[in-house]
Parts: C-alpha cells; sequence; structure tokens
C-alpha cells in the first residue's frame, strides 16, 4: 500500500506492507492528540507539528485505535466529537488549520479533556510555553506526554506530562 506519510517525506519507496506482530493482540490504543496553534508556533512550526500530528493520527487509525484532536491557543477548538479528521481540513471551529495564527498559549482547559476523556493517553504537541491549570491531577499527568519543538519550553510543560520529549531539529519531527 502507499504509505502517504512516507511520500511526502520523499521516500524512494513509500509503500508498506501489513504484517501481523507480537502486538497483535494489544488492545487498540485511544490518543487525544493537542496542537498548539498560538503565535509561537508559526510558520515551519506549524507546519513540521501539523505533520507529525497527521502521521500519528493515520498510524494509530492504521492499528484500530481511536484517535481525537483538540488545537489550542489562549483556547482550544474541537469538532463535536474531536474528530482527528480536522487535522485534514482547512479550518476547525472557525479558526485556520493552514497557520497558526492564535495570540498566546493557555493549558487551562486541559482539565476538561482530561475528563472527557478519561480512558485516552494525551499528547501535547507545542513549543511549551502557556499558562498552565491550577490543579494538574497526579493520574492525568501520568497518561499525558509532550513532544516539544525546536526553540520551545520544555520545562514549562513538564509539571502536565509524565513524559517530555524535546525536539531540537524540526526535520526530526
Amino acid at each position: 500500500r502507499l504509505d502517504r506519510i512516507a511520500a511526502l517525506h520523499q521516500d524512494p519507496m513509500p509503500f508498506r506492507l501489513d504484517l501481523p506482530s507480537r502486538f497483535s493482540g494489544q488492545p487498540s490504543p485511544k490518543v487525544v492528540l493537542h496542537l498548539d496553534r498560538s503565535g509561537s508556533m508559526r510558520y515551519e512550526k506549524w507546519d513540521r507539528a501539523k505533520l507529525a500530528a497527521q502521521a500519528i493520527a493515520l498510524a494509530i487509525k492504521r492499528a484500530g485505535g481511536d484517535v481525537r484532536l483538540t488545537v489550542f491557543d489562549g483556547n482550544y477548538y474541537h469538532t463535536r466529537e474531536y474528530s482527528a479528521e480536522a487535522l485534514f481540513a482547512s479550518s476547525l471551529a472557525g479558526v485556520s488549520m493552514l497557520e497558526a495564527n492564535g495570540k498566546d498559549t493557555s493549558f487551562t482547559w486541559l482539565p476538561a479533556v482530561w475528563m472527557q476523556f478519561p480512558d485516552h493517553v494525551h499528547i501535547l504537541l507545542t513549543d511549551g510555553e502557556g499558562h498552565r491549570p491550577l490543579l494538574i491531577p497526579v493520574k492525568d499527568r501520568r497518561r499525558t506526554f509532550a513532544i516539544v519543538i525546536p526553540d520551545g519550553k520544555p520545562e514549562m510543560v513538564a509539571p502536565l506530562a509524565a513524559k517530555v520529549v524535546v525536539v531540537n531539529d524540526l526535520s526530526r519531527l
């Protein structure tokens, strides 16, 4: 089959073959992706982070999992069902998905989404800057992970996530 992500990265062999693995018996993954669209994520940062979110969403779908999406700046935006299909749209809830042009960044909405999806893993794709919620329950922090992109501040997002991965080169995202 044609692997769209590999084709986007101009892989000379953008095809994949699905083979059963030792993980075939594992439960399907349940993930909520949270994509930062604040002004600090403009240009290449936004393009790379969105492409990474698309790749993650496609991989989870391919594995038979459930993937949801929020896009955030000072507020958070989502479809009625939090559908990750919005990653492939030009707008979401009246905001552009073509560029990151939000004002400031806030994570204060995160507890509401944690409560909405208590059985899901949460992955933040962000540069890490922003206001944190006043209360960060340990059980929710344990199932939250952050991918912090270049020029980001991992120390700002670390209290929200059990694991923080810092990507120093956008081309590796």
